[in-house]
């Protein structure tokens, strides 16, 4: 029955979206020096899913699963990340919408998680700090700068 779910859903078409949030926080954040990465277990070059997704000039880095060999929540996709871009671990948030991928993959490489969670998939998870939208976000990260 399983095969057989899987077999039809993949027969449905999707495509890719963004937020109608992303570009108002990503704007702020820009605004306040931030370096901004974007890390998708998918397989196409990040360059093309940025401008797939017209986020290319919004970005530093678009890091996927086919760059860099690895799939959250490996640490190594995490890890050379950081390594290209020239930051520790200390140095990074990340925001990611699945506590399975995202969220151990963060942690496994000792990054701060942040838990986006717009559907309240998560409501009984309380590990992390968890937003249900970007607009959220640029308070979070002020807070986070002043306590450091």
């Amino acid at each position: 029955i399983a095969k057989n779910i899987w077999i039809e859903i993949t027969k449905q078409k999707y495509d890719l979206k963004i937020f109608p949030d992303l570009i108002h926080c990503v704007n702020a954040l820009r605004d306040m020096g931030l370096i901004l990465g974007l890390i998708s277990n998918i397989n196409m070059s990040g360059k093309k899913i940025a401008k797939k997704l017209g986020v290319s000039t919004y970005f530093n880095y678009v890091f996927t699963s086919e760059d860099l060999g690895y799939e959250k929540p490996n640490k190594m996709i995490f890890e050379k990340s950081l390594d290209i871009a020239k930051l520790s671990s200390n140095e990074v948030v990340f925001i990611g919408d699945q506590v399975e991928s995202d969220i151990l993959g963060a942690k496994n490489a000792n990054i701060l998680p942040i838990l986006l969670d717009r559907y309240n998939n998560y409501e009984k998870y309380s590990e992390v700090i968890k937003i249900s939208d970007l607009l959220q976000l640029q308070e979070i990260i002020k807070n986070l700068i002043r306590s450091e």
